[in-house]
């Protein structure tokens, strides 16, 4: 199992790959658990949550992910414990843990 060590970056300047460091955010700031961006600067994200039904809370710091970005977000995703993959009505997706490996 591979464990990072969460570093901050900026909406603007977001690395390959990294991890949101303020669980929870303090002083009003966003999390977002990993964001990738590509090399044309497109990004998906994603958040991780254990239960397996994703609420409009769970998806909230993707939304504002996608406000701030807008077309460079070219997915956002949550991860849960549920059995079935699907779309929400605002774009997120929801993908079970199980449907990630083997």
């Amino acid at each position: 199992m591979l464990v990072r060590k969460p570093t901050k970056c900026k909406i603007g300047d977001c690395p390959a790959v990294h991890w949101a460091a303020e669980l929870p955010p303090k002083g009003g700031e966003r999390e977002v658990d990993l964001v990738g961006e590509d090399a044309e600067r497109g990004c998906v994200a994603s958040e991780v949550t254990l239960s397996d039904t994703v609420t409009d809370h769970d998806v909230r710091h993707l939304l504002w992910l996608k406000d701030k970005l807008g077309p460079r977000l070219k997915d956002a995703i949550v991860v849960n414990t549920g059995n079935f993959a699907y779309r929400r009505r605002d774009g997120i997706g929801v993908v079970p843990f199980a449907l990630l490996g083997p």
